[in-house]
């Protein structure tokens, strides 16, 4: 069930990302996957090549075979709203190790309880809300222009890692990471490190 993203040449991986495309429309990036029920049903995590959308593809094992349905994540549909191009239009930016980095939180989003991923804007995570802010994510953001961040949060586990898309030098070039549990934060210069440190805390609290 771990991310296919790092990996290449794998046959089965291959054929699977090839019927989620076909089922799709267009072209996909095969993340992972997973058996979704005891008939042997899949449920396939895939990324939309031309917008960044990540995807559900259903295959539903039926007596005639493999019958796929699909549609967005459900976490990331919310995430869209109320504006859809906000996603693919912060994320133009992004390199290939950054979207490594971004199909990753997701996995850790949809896998480990109680974590999620959400845009923090000024309502969330701005000045005018700083005390509340700083309580529930360990930091505010005082510029406006830096807004909105995105943020992953556990709150079961006391993690955030906020991550300033909008940063003008490059996509996620300050990334922050704050243990409630320590009371401590931490700063990477991309959002890869700042995943590899996230996943060791989560490891380490989740070990499950």
């Amino acid at each position: 069930m771990s991310p296919t993203t790092h990996t290449t040449g794998q046959d089965p991986e291959v054929q699977l990302q090839r019927v989620c495309t076909q089922a799709y429309g267009e072209p996909l990036q095969l993340l992972w996957w997973e058996i979704a029920d005891a008939q042997g049903s899949l449920k396939v995590i895939c990324r939309e090549q031309r917008r960044g959308y990540y995807v559900e593809v259903l295959l539903h094992r039926t007596a005639a075979g493999y019958q796929p349905s699909h549609g967005l994540v459900a976490a990331f549909a919310t995430l869209l709203k109320p504006d859809p191009s906000r996603w693919e239009n912060l994320t133009k930016r992004a390199t290939a190790t950054d979207w490594q980095a971004l199909d990753r939180l997701w996995f850790y989003a949809l896998t480990i309880p109680d974590s999620e991923i959400l845009w923090g804007d000024e309502t969330i995570i701005g000045i005018t809300v700083a005390e509340k802010a700083i309580a529930r994510f360990g930091y505010a953001v005082p510029d406006l222009s830096l807004l909105p961040v995105l943020i992953f949060e556990n709150r079961a586990l006391g993690l955030n890692l906020i991550s300033y898309v909008c940063d003008p030098d490059h996509f996620a070039g300050e990334n922050l990471l704050y243990d409630h549990r320590t009371h401590r934060g931490e700063a990477y210069p991309n959002l890869f490190e700042a995943q590899i440190r996230l996943k060791q805390k989560l490891d380490a609290y989740f070990p499950g």
